[in-house]
């Protein structure tokens, strides 16, 4: 089953994605489309070319649309895309925080931006 053309899971229930994805730490600001906050600053942890893994402070609904400003830590600016919600997971950290882990779908992503990121996720160990 295909959710949302990031992850694919076998019979078995392993998964299998699509485009790997890669360990990393760095800042990412997301807001909800259409909705009018401002934008939470989160926690990439992995990244891959078909999406993000971030920790975030706030619920999010399945299906929202993202703006996000993504901080690679290349010593470039910032860039913007868009992406999906495809999943979220609560959890509650040692230090009683609420917190959520969130898969996000990259929708669309400039093309410099894509050879900027495919770059960043070449230079690091799988």
């Amino acid at each position: 089953m295909v959710i949302g053309g990031i992850m694919e899971f076998k019979r078995d229930n392993t998964e299998r994605r699509k485009f790997p994805r890669v360990n990393t730490a760095f800042d990412v600001e997301c807001s909800v489309e259409g909705v009018g906050h401002s934008e939470k600053r989160s926690l990439a942890k992995n990244i891959g070319m078909g999406g993000i893994y971030l920790i975030t402070y706030k619920k999010l609904e399945i299906d929202s649309i993202l703006s996000l400003k993504i901080h690679l830590p290349d010593g470039k600016e910032p860039f913007r895309t868009k992406g999906r919600l495809v999943w979220e997971r609560e959890f509650t950290s040692q230090d009683s925080i609420v917190r959520y882990d969130v898969g996000i779908e990259f929708l669309k992503i400039e093309e410099r931006n894509s050879q900027r990121l495919s770059l960043y996720i070449s230079q690091l160990p799988n």
